[in-house]
């Protein structure tokens, strides 16, 4: 494969199976955009170079090049219309009188004939006009080939002189570049005082003239909008200034699209006691987009897990549940509670399209996020204790003095608001509730596709090989019994293993099988039913990892004990003031610098350690490229 020498703006690629396209290029670095989401890649040139020769990085897409030249057409003068028209009429009138073949004398003879006709005193020359049209005949015969490209070159007046161009490189980087912010005109009266005492300080021979404010300006206009908001603004300002999207495609039927994410309530919650806990809640849910429907729902403690995902998931199947249904697609973000095995394993199994959406991207999955404004707007910030969305607008009210909710007392009042009031309310354009639509699509389709709960709760558990050993089985460190234990390890044989399903979202039940023979299960229940009834996996893995990091042996009161622990310093985290932040050692690889005492050496040293800074970001670049990886980049001088 050739080595592609060079990597032009707007042409796209498929990076990682996605397609993004070149927003950005100078002689060091490449800036791609992902057309379908918003997120943006910055890489060191020479490595996208070799990333495309190596086929990592693969070519799909050349720029506009015609559409461009058709937008330039229109600012051309007209002048250079009249040429453009002048070459057109002897490419075409030179092909018509030879067909396509151009014989040099004869046609050097013809083209002093037709500029006589036209009455073009300067006719081109046979070598010109083959060139004309080697160019028109590769363009597919498409005229706006022909566009000169220099149409827009302007006299560019004195050369700038190199030591100017490095001194307004060095304050763009050292001042501009900063989340100071200063304005254009700040960095101009420091390129200029700089310029000005350097030449105070030699022979009147050697002195640069200072560049003038439209040079400096037009120098900062160069950089690339996003990189210059990413060094002034930090990387999430960055990203919405520069957003971009397409408008998502409207869902056309019913199940077509679910979103799913998990939201953490703004209330603080207590006991039946009155004393505060000192963990939020968290609100786990599933919307279906055409009907605007919640399919499911949990609010726990627990923080977002596998095992909270797979509980609504659940819900949203289970066929006593009359507006859930198997969706076609579910849309979720990319964090730990989705990107499991257990969750991707149940929606394959039915056959349903997971959708990762890029983190902290809300207009990918509006409808959802409309829900919980919607949720806090009209419920949650009506509560005593409510922490309100942000410090300004809790200004004055005491939030833990007034709190008075309960975490069970919080479920009833949102199922209480999510059937009375939500659901029934006309919501978007079309003046219709969410349960009349979900009635409405259910009539002229099919009905969804729902399954027994015994089937599903059956599909959403794991299994391990464990011997049946008195009746009992062990998994994790947990026990269950039950009366058919013993027959079933009979019908198994003597020293042979049994499949053991458990349910990571309540580990209370398990389902004990013989593995030649699937459908002879019988349950089997908690040892310690105070302990692992609603206990979920990812809890109790938890309160393992604390025994074992203390050295203790399990137990199940241990194990509790250690549960309510890990649940105390978590929350305690979460309301834990920050560190005041120590006086670090002032950074050595950009020195501070005074515009009265710089010199060239010290510019020159400065890019230098600068471009050593890039180098080493650059060396070791992180699995998934993101914009927040690299905040260094070169200007184009």
């Amino acid at each position: 494969m050739e080595r592609k020498k060079l990597i032009e703006l707007s042409e796209r690629y498929s990076i990682a199976g996605v397609e993004h396209e070149v927003v950005f290029v100078d002689q060091k670095i490449v800036v791609f955009a992902n057309v379908q989401f918003q997120r943006r890649m910055v890489i060191p040139l020479d490595e996208v170079l070799s990333n495309v020769h190596r086929g990592v990085y693969k070519f799909l897409q050349a720029a506009p090049a015609s559409a461009l030249k058709a937008a330039l057409y229109l600012s051309l003068d007209e002048k250079q219309k009249a040429e453009l028209q002048r070459k057109i009429s002897y490419v075409n009138a030179t092909s018509a009188e030879f067909g396509g073949r151009f014989p040099k004398n004869l046609t050097k003879n013809f083209l002093r004939a037709y500029s006589k006709k036209i009455k073009d005193s300067n006719p081109p020359g046979y070598s010109t006009l083959k060139e004309w049209v080697n160019t028109y005949r590769k363009a597919n015969e498409n005229p706006l080939s022909l566009v000169p490209n220099d149409w827009n070159r302007k006299p560019s007046g004195k050369r700038l002189a190199q030591v100017a161009k490095e001194t307004i490189d060095f304050y763009i980087r050292s001042r501009f570049l900063t989340p100071e912010r200063p304005s254009k005109q700040s960095i101009f009266n420091s390129v200029y005082a700089h310029i000005t005492i350097d030449n105070s300080n030699k022979p009147e021979a050697e002195w640069i003239k200072p560049p003038s404010r439209a040079t400096v300006y037009r120098h900062i206009e160069k950089l690339d909008k996003y990189l210059t908001d990413l060094h002034q603004f930090g990387p999430e300002e960055a990203r919405k200034r520069s957003r971009y999207s397409r408008k998502l495609r409207k869902v056309v039927r019913l199940l077509e699209r679910v979103e799913m994410d998990s939201h953490l309530i703004d209330l603080i919650v207590v006991d039946e006691y009155g004393k505060k806990l000192l963990r939020r809640a968290w609100l786990c849910t599933a919307i279906e987009v055409y009907t605007g429907t919640i399919q499911g729902w949990e609010i726990s403690l627990t923080p977002p897990c596998a095992e909270k995902t797979l509980r609504v998931l659940k819900q949203c199947f289970s066929s006593s549940n009359p507006l859930g249904g198997k969706a076609e697609s579910y849309y979720v973000d990319n964090g730990s509670e989705f990107q499991n095995s257990p969750v991707i394993n149940l929606l394959n199994l039915y056959n349903s399209k997971i959708v990762f959406v890029p983190p902290k991207s809300p207009d990918q999955k509006p409808m959802i996020e409309r829900f919980f404004g919607t949720l806090n707007t009209q419920l949650i910030h009506q509560m005593p204790g409510t922490t309100r969305s942000n410090p300004v607008d809790r200004a004055g009210y005491e939030s833990e003095k007034r709190a008075r909710i309960t975490l069970p007392k919080l479920r009833a009042y949102f199922q209480e608001w999510l059937t009375s009031v939500y659901q029934v309310a006309p919501y978007g354009d079309c003046y219709t509730s969410a349960n009349q639509a979900s009635q409405n699509a259910t009539r002229e389709v099919p009905p969804p596709e729902r399954y027994a709960d015994k089937e599903r709760d059956l599909v959403c558990r794991a299994f391990e090989l464990r011997k049946i050993s008195g009746g009992r089985v062990t998994v994790h460190n947990l026990g269950w019994y039950g009366p058919g234990l013993p027959a079933l390890s009979d019908r198994i044989g003597a020293g042979l293993p049994a499949r053991v399903y458990y349910d990571p979202t309540d580990l209370g039940t398990v389902y004990v099988a013989d593995p030649r023979n699937p459908t002879d299960m019988v349950l089997a229940h908690a040892i310690q039913p105070e302990y692992q009834n609603g206990l979920t996996l990812y809890e109790h893995k938890l309160a393992q990892k604390q025994l074992s990091d203390s050295g203790d042996k399990f137990s199940v009161v241990a194990a509790m004990i250690a549960l309510a622990g890990i649940q105390e310093r978590i929350a305690a985290e979460a309301l834990a003031p920050f560190k005041k932040p120590s006086k670090g050692k002032k950074n050595k690889d950009i020195a501070k610098v005074d515009s009265t005492r710089i010199t060239d050496s010290h510019i020159r040293k400065e890019n230098l350690n600068l471009v050593k800074l890039e180098q080493a970001h650059f060396s070791n670049p992180p699995d998934e490229l993101d914009s927040e990886d690299f905040d260094s980049f070169s200007l184009d001088s």
